[in-house]
């Protein structure tokens, strides 16, 4: 076919298109462009029934057959398709969080997965021994339940401070066996187990309180459990562990007793350990009720301070010890015994009381006479003397080369507790200092004196009466 009658179909629909509009001439003739063959789309793939600005006028006007389409009876409307396509992603949601089983029957996994420690049924997390002898070792179990999802694994069970607690770990099998459980083994969701306790109270005297904390890949704090009881000494004392005297003057006698005494009522031995406490005070042990080997269930402590004790206060330790062995922890240690400490507490003071505290002359001439005199007063329950032995002695305690040239008087009060001390010196012969210790038994002969320091300078240039 040659060129003008490949072109003739298309004049032909050219020509009845125009006469459809008589007064719009004929289009001219398309070039010559041979297109390629277009498959029609889909119908749902059409967006729009907009005519292409591409095609020829006459394809402009035609009407697109899909534009002009009803709506199915049974299609959706707008509102309705958006919340069945909500519907739609909430279940596609939940089916995408839905985790299939592990292959072999392995427990199933989750983003909110754990570990978790729990009490057994009817298991308290406190547990009481209540009353407890020194040194008794008492035992208690804590059953708990490995739960959650995830395996548990325990790293560390820490006894805080209170009484020394051993603690092991024991695995509860199905059938009722017991295995030692290491710690960071898994325990499998649902094994029961238990926290078996040991403790000592061979150190603790009184009210004690022990908290086991479990540490574990389980989220939040130490899983805690406490363990609580008060320990019982070995020995007691009645009705206090201090020999407290108060106030003592050097003049006084006083006395002390205290009663030791075993709490379980064996029979023991006592004895004083630390025998420098008796430079103050003189410790008696007496039993009260001896046995043939000398032991006894109850022991007196009698203290007897003065007379002449050191002035001052005085705090000492009385140690004690019985024959009540304690428990050793190692075989073959060295024993150790129960024992007790008293406190003794004192403050001497002086049993009569000088202002001032010393005889003091001043400067005289020679052969001039001079006078002092010093306030004595009773600070215990003795009464001054009017004749009390006196003694003059100088610094190295010889008797005073100058002791004939003073005389010294005392003048008590009536009720006896207040004194005036006269000394009165007759003249020196000579210039010079002097000085020496004017020494007063104002009490019985037990008693330590009072002592004066007693001085003065003769000179030529000094007042007769000294000053």
């Amino acid at each position: 076919m040659d060129g003008a009658s490949r072109w003739l179909p298309l004049a032909l629909i050219a020509a009845l298109a125009a006469c459809g509009r008589k007064d719009e001439p004929a289009p001219a003739a398309p070039p010559p462009v041979e297109r390629p063959a277009v498959q029609p789309p889909a119908p749902t793939a059409v967006p729009s029934a907009e005519p292409d600005s591409g095609a020829s006028a006459g394809a402009a006007t035609a009407p697109s057959p899909l534009a002009e389409t009803p709506a199915a009876a049974d299609e959706p409307a707008p509102e309705a398709a958006a919340t069945k396509g909500a519907e739609t992603g909430r279940q596609r949601k939940r089916d995408g969080n839905r985790v299939a089983p592990r292959s072999g029957g392995g427990a199933r996994t989750s983003r909110t997965a754990e570990a978790r420690i729990a009490l057994a049924e009817g298991e308290p997390a406190e547990h009481s021994f209540g009353k407890v002898r020194q040194g008794q070792g008492v035992e208690h179990d804590f059953e708990l339940v490995a739960e959650g999802d995830l395996p548990l694994r325990i790293t560390l069970v820490k006894p805080t401070c209170g009484c020394q607690t051993h603690v092991a770990i024991v695995l509860l099998g199905a059938d009722g066996s017991r295995s030692a459980y290491q710690y960071n083994q898994e325990i499998a969701p649902g094994t029961r187990f238990v926290l078996e306790t040991k403790s000592t109270t061979e150190d603790v005297i009184g009210p004690f309180q022990s908290t086991l904390q479990v540490f574990s890949n389980a989220k939040g704090p130490p899983f805690a459990l406490v363990l609580t009881g008060e320990s019982e000494p070995i020995l007691t004392v009645r009705p206090d562990p201090t020999l407290a005297f108060g106030q003592v003057t050097t003049a006084e006698v006083a006395e002390r007793t205290v009663t030791v005494a075993s709490t379980g009522g064996e029979p023991f031995r006592l004895r004083l350990v630390n025998d420098a406490v008796l430079a103050l005070a003189k410790i008696e042990l007496v039993p009260l009720a001896p046995d043939a080997d000398g032991r006894s269930a109850e022991w007196e402590v009698r203290a007897r301070l003065g007379p002449n004790a050191p002035i001052g206060s005085k705090r000492w330790r009385v140690i004690l010890e019985s024959d009540l062995a304690r428990k050793v922890a190692t075989p073959g240690a060295v024993p150790a015994y129960h024992g007790i400490e008293l406190g003794l507490e004192a403050e001497v003071i002086g049993a009569f009381r000088a202002d001032p505290t010393f005889v003091s002359f001043g400067i005289v001439k020679p052969g001039a006479a001079a006078e002092q005199t010093v306030r004595i007063e009773s600070v215990g329950q003795l009464t001054l003397p009017r004749d009390a032995p006196t003694t003059i002695e100088d610094q190295a305690g010889q008797a005073f080369r100058l002791a004939d040239l003073l005389e010294v008087a005392l003048e008590p009060a009536e009720d006896g507790r207040t004194a005036a001390l006269r000394v009165h010196l007759k003249g020196l012969p000579s210039e010079g200092s002097f000085g020496g210790l004017l020494r007063l038994q104002l009490g019985p002969p037990e008693v330590e004196p009072l002592v004066l320091r007693i001085y003065g300078t003769c000179r030529a240039d000094g007042p007769d009466g000294g000053r």
